[in-house]
């Protein structure tokens, strides 16, 4: 009988120590990419703009929206990559019941952005930028930096 619970509590205190250093192994095998959240918002008596990013390195995700005076209101997905100081993105969207893609391009400005306009071509059902070195960013609507909360 000694034998017996011998052998089976020697048998439990190798499966829990197996266990252990399984679970150890899996948490640090895997290299974790850290994603952050990120709100900016740009409002005047007429028009909002609204801008939340996802970040994941140089990938960022999000959501986009116009709500501007005398404009059908948009909104929309990102899927893009920062580049140095620009945020280069294809903005998903729908309005007036129509989706559609453009490019959008944002440059850091302080702990903004300001987005960037220039000529554009539709290739493939997308709008996107000649050329993007071309871009012009006014500070007419730079979207400021807000707690997501709000």
């Amino acid at each position: 009988m000694k034998c017996i619970l011998a052998t089976i509590s020697i048998a439990i205190l190798f499966s829990c120590n197996s266990n252990d250093s399984k679970t150890i192994s899996s948490t640090t095998d895997a290299p974790k990419q850290q994603s952050a959240i990120e709100c900016y918002r740009f409002t005047s008596t007429n028009d909002t703009v609204s801008l939340q990013l996802t970040r994941s390195g140089e990938y960022v995700t999000g959501s986009l929206v116009y709500n501007l005076k005398e404009k059908d209101k948009n909104r929309g997905n990102l899927q893009g990559s920062l580049k140095g100081d620009l945020l280069i993105a294809d903005y998903t969207f729908e309005s007036e019941g129509t989706k559609s893609i453009r490019e959008v391009v944002f440059k850091k400005d302080g702990d903004g952005f300001v987005e960037g306009y220039g000529d554009v071509e539709t290739k493939d059902n997308r709008v996107q930028f000649k050329n993007i070195d071309s871009l012009q960013f006014r500070n007419t609507i730079k979207l400021d930096k807000v707690d997501c909360r709000e």
